[in-house]
């Protein structure tokens, strides 16, 4: 598994798709960013990724790969040229392997929610999982946001003791996406978690970050980022 970093400029993106979908999915970055980096690298090669920085137009994308960056640009050569000078060269590191007893520092900006099938009067549909626990516990169930979303991570990230966890970040964030009869505007809860983790199991571990975390994977979200454990005070 490789960590890939790569710089890609979100106008000229937008300049490149603007002729192939709509203006109003030209205002959702995360769809934007998605489409512009299977097309540079003819598939979906890069995910699951996440917006590491921004400056001005240029964002610095980073994510996991099977391939590294020399397969990786082989690829983006291809591409057509208003592709390439959308999305730059790839960087990548291949990523050491996990070993059980690691401790690491995470952050995570991930989507947490649960899809309901419909039984009786039961809201249903894809919806945020503290809402659903929150109805499920009732109105005195003091229920916090930031727990219920611990306890949502740590039943999607296999082969790992989450030690500690802190929501770092919460909002509600409006979505364009694809659907069979045109596109759809969605809304769904954004959450960021950051603390610290064992690893338990490294083989589940490393296949559960490889694939990602919650919904929304291929759209920027579930990356699970790994830093070593703060030294000293």
């Amino acid at each position: 598994m490789y960590l890939i970093q790569l710089t890609l400029d979100i106008t000229k993106s937008a300049r490149h798709l603007s002729s192939f979908i709509g203006s109003r999915a030209l205002e959702d970055d995360s769809l934007l960013i998605k489409t512009v980096l299977t097309e540079t690298f003819s598939g979906a090669l890069v995910r699951p990724w996440a917006v590491h920085s921004r400056h001005g137009p240029l964002l610095t994308i980073v994510g996991y790969s099977d391939e590294g960056a020399e397969a990786l640009n082989a690829r983006r050569a291809l591409a057509l040229p208003s592709l390439q000078a959308a999305v730059g060269e790839a960087l990548s590191v291949e990523m050491p392997p996990l070993k059980d007893g690691d401790a690491f520092r995470f952050n995570v900006r991930l989507i947490p929610t649960v899809r309901i099938t419909p039984t009786g009067k039961r809201r249903h549909g894809e919806r945020d999982a503290f809402l659903v626990a929150a109805e499920a516990t009732g109105p005195d169930g003091g229920l916090a946001r930031g727990l219920v979303y611990e306890r949502y991570l740590k039943s999607k990230l296999g082969g790992a003791d989450v030690t500690s966890c802190r929501l770092d970040g919460f909002r509600l964030v409006r979505f364009t996406r694809p659907k069979k009869d045109g596109r759809a505007q969605i809304t769904m809860p954004e959450a960021i978690l950051t603390g610290t983790l064992k690893v338990t199991d490294a083989t589940t571990c490393t296949s559960c970050i490889r694939a990602g975390i919650g919904r929304q994977r291929v759209y920027g979200y579930g990356m699970v980022r790994l830093q070593p454990v703060k030294l000293g005070g």
